[in-house]
């Protein structure tokens, strides 16, 4: 049952992706994955908000919703593979400054979102 779960929350975190990413795409954003860094960070601080905050307030009863948030909505979501590639594609086109900053910018940015929820969580509790 958790499986089915997973893979429901994966569909959905998938589609919420895509959805973010083509509304920076519509907006002009096209130079620089400001999308997938978006989506990284905002993945990271529910991440961090959630390990928290699910078995504080429902225990280890409710397994099931932890692997389907956690696992499945936010693994679909979140897409460090994708900014990977990004990063391998800056360093293939010689655009080595844009690549270290992209590093940069998810790395500590989605570091302090997940530090952040993780604070928010334990503020509510």
């Amino acid at each position: 049952m958790n499986a089915l779960f997973v893979a429901i929350g994966g569909a959905l975190g998938s589609v919420l992706r895509y959805w973010l990413a083509e509304l920076f795409y519509a907006m002009g954003a096209r130079a620089f994955p400001y999308g997938i860094v978006t989506v990284n960070i905002i993945g990271c601080f529910f991440i961090g908000f959630f390990s928290i905050w699910l078995v504080t307030k429902f225990g280890s009863t409710h397994l099931v919703w932890r692997a389907a948030i956690m696992v499945g909505v936010l693994g679909g979501f979140t897409t460090f593979s994708a900014f990977s590639l990004d990063t391998v594609n800056f360093f293939m086109e010689g655009m080595v400054l844009k690549a270290f900053a992209y590093i940069l910018l998810s790395l500590v940015c989605c570091f302090l979102a997940t530090y952040f929820g993780v604070l928010a969580a334990r503020a509510m509790i």
